[in-house]
């Protein structure tokens, strides 16, 4: 999971998808939201930078010497640039399951995962608009 902005619901997104195994990238956009009930990803950012390994067990050394990669500020990096980065954080954390011959190799399975999140992280204010939107749904 990739968290950007948000409040209570982006939080609790993000917790949920921690207590299931799976990695949660937050990153510290400050986008803001609908509603003023809590930090969301900048929480879950706050808690990565206290305790990396539980938001990436298998790889948090590599991702916390890159994690300052990360950034849209000053336009020092290009939001594609950003949105690939991210991809490859998550991409390292997933595991490497079991080849058989039906199956298509791991590696490319990442790929195609990488190549997903790249493009849906590119298009990150339709991701920021929709976050804000499940935001709203969920306080109704």
């Amino acid at each position: 999971m990739v968290a950007v902005g948000g409040r209570k619901g982006t939080y609790i997104c993000g917790t949920d998808m921690l207590a299931a195994g799976n990695p949660v990238l937050p990153i510290d956009f400050n986008v803001g939201a609908f509603s003023g009930d809590g930090d969301g990803a900048l929480l879950l950012h706050r808690e990565l930078m206290d305790d990396p390994a539980r938001f990436f067990p298998g790889n948090h050394a590599s991702v916390m010497d890159r994690l300052d990669t990360l950034t849209l500020e000053r336009e020092i990096h290009q939001v594609s640039a950003v949105a690939q980065r991210a991809a490859e954080f998550l991409a390292s954390e997933l595991p490497v399951e079991t080849q058989t011959p039906a199956e298509p190799a791991p590696r490319s399975r990442i790929r195609r995962f990488v190549s997903y999140v790249h493009n849906a992280v590119s298009n990150f204010v339709t991701w920021v608009g929709l976050a804000r939107a499940i935001e709203f749904l969920r306080g109704l």
